[in-house]
Formats: structure tokens, C-alpha cells, sequence
């Protein structure tokens, strides 16, 4: 599982990347994932500070709209995805499955309005229902959140947790 802020720089140079004149979605990613691959995983690595892995299954379409003159007015992502992240302390499985709905506010930040399961540990915490983020996408930072749902952990405790229980023993 990706939190939105990891994906921002991505959304921001994607939208602006994006072709004028298209009035139909333009698939950006359509990808599947079979399970049977593990790899090291740069963004909780770093954010971790030790080596974490992770195995997918599933799959993630994302998509970009437009107006008929072009102008870009929202980006999608489709989430299915069950992940297993592993590191030499530990494993955790989770569940990453819904819509996230990227648009432009008129001031430029980004709102980030998603559904579904953003995260969900089998007897564990999960963060599941719908959160509205309002996002800097220049300095990435979380301006404002909204919960509305289940959410033993908001959007910006997720990382934490997933290295708290990846890391090693208190």
C-alpha cells in the first residue's frame, strides 16, 4: 500500500504530462499483480529505515480526465490489491481496495477524496470508509483530513505503524 502523499509527485507530473484536447480517460496504468514476486520496497525502506519487502496481488488502474478542451480535471485510482510486507523482523499483511479521486482545488492545492479500504491489518487496526485530504502538492504536506468511517489510524499514521511493526523488537 502506497499512502497518497507518495504518489503526489506522480499525480502532479502525470496531469500536467497529459495530452490537450483529450476529452476521454486516458489509462495511465493498468497494472496486474500475480503474487508470486517479492521485491524490496524503496519508499518504506526509506521511511523505515531498514530493508522492507513486498509481495502484491491484485491489481491498480489509474486514469486521467479532461474537459473537451483539454484542461485536466481529475485523476483516478482503482486500488485491489492485497500487499504482504516483510523485513528481517517481522511480516504484516493488508488490504488496499476502493477509489481515490485526485482534483485540483482553486487556490492549487490537491484534494484527495478516497472510499473504500485504505488500510486493514487481518485482527488489526484498519482505516476503511472515506477520508478527504487537502494536500500542498509542492511541499507535499497534509493540510487538512476529514474521516468519515472506521479509522483506528488516520492517513498519516499508516506508515508509522507499518514500521513499528516491521521493525525490530522494543
Amino acid at each position: 500500500m502506497k499512502p497518497p502523499l507518495a504518489l503526489l509527485p506522480a499525480f502532479a507530473a502525470l496531469a500536467l504530462a497529459a495530452p490537450a484536447g483529450a476529452a476521454k480517460p486516458e489509462v495511465v496504468e493498468n497494472v496486474r499483480f500475480d503474487g508470486t514476486v517479492t521485491e524490496l520496497d524503496p519508499f518504506f525502506t526509506e521511511t523505515c529505515g531498514f530493508d522492507v519487502f513486498v509481495t502484491t496481488k491484485g491489481h491498480f488502474t489509474f486514469k486521467l480526465y479532461f474537459d473537451n478542451a483539454g484542461n485536466f480535471k481529475r485523476a483516478v485510482g482503482h486500488p485491489s490489491m492485497a500487499h504482504i510486507f516483510t523485513s528481517a523482523f517481522g511480516a504484516l499483511e493488508t488490504a488496499d481496495r476502493g477509489v481515490d479521486k485526485i482534483t485540483e482545488n482553486p487556490d492549487g492545492t490537491l484534494r484527495i477524496q478516497g472510499t473504500g479500504i485504505h488500510f486493514k491489518e487481518p485482527g488489526g487496526p484498519r482505516a476503511t470508509g472515506l477520508w478527504i485530504l487537502t494536500i500542498d502538492p509542492v511541499s507535499e504536506e497534509l493540510l487538512d483530513a476529514e474521516y468519515h468511517g472506521h479509522f483506528d489510524l488516520k492517513q498519516d499514521e499508516i506508515d508509522a505503524y507499518i514500521c513499528s511493526r516491521l521493525g525490530p523488537p522494543a
